[in-house]
């Protein structure tokens, strides 16, 4: 998944790297973030930076957001937020390229 800003974009991947406690291969989300920063009102260098977790899956999700439901904060936020992350996966599978306004 790519998603594009006027000041950059950033890539979503699922892959598998080295384990490095063992001689497996292990499922990562990698994260990519391009960002421009202005110079002078001109387009600076380009940043990147590269966040890789873990897959922890819709399990965790799920008892997340159940968590939440009923009270507990797990620190990975709200019911309402739950929801505002299942609009953004909607839009991405029906947007089919086409720009989406994701307050609505």
């Amino acid at each position: 998944m790519i998603i594009t800003r006027d000041s950059g974009w950033l890539s979503v991947n699922q892959t598998t790297v080295q384990d490095t406690s063992s001689a497996s291969q292990k499922s990562i989300i990698r994260t990519t973030i391009h960002s421009i920063t202005e110079v002078d009102g001109k387009p600076g260098p380009e940043k990147e930076e590269i966040i890789d977790e873990p897959v922890s899956g819709v399990k965790v999700e799920l008892q997340s957001f159940f968590l939440a439901i009923k009270g507990n904060d797990d620190g990975l936020g709200d019911p309402a937020g739950a929801l505002k992350d299942v609009a953004f996966i909607q839009a991405a599978l029906n947007s089919e390229g086409q720009l989406v306004d994701l307050s609505q």
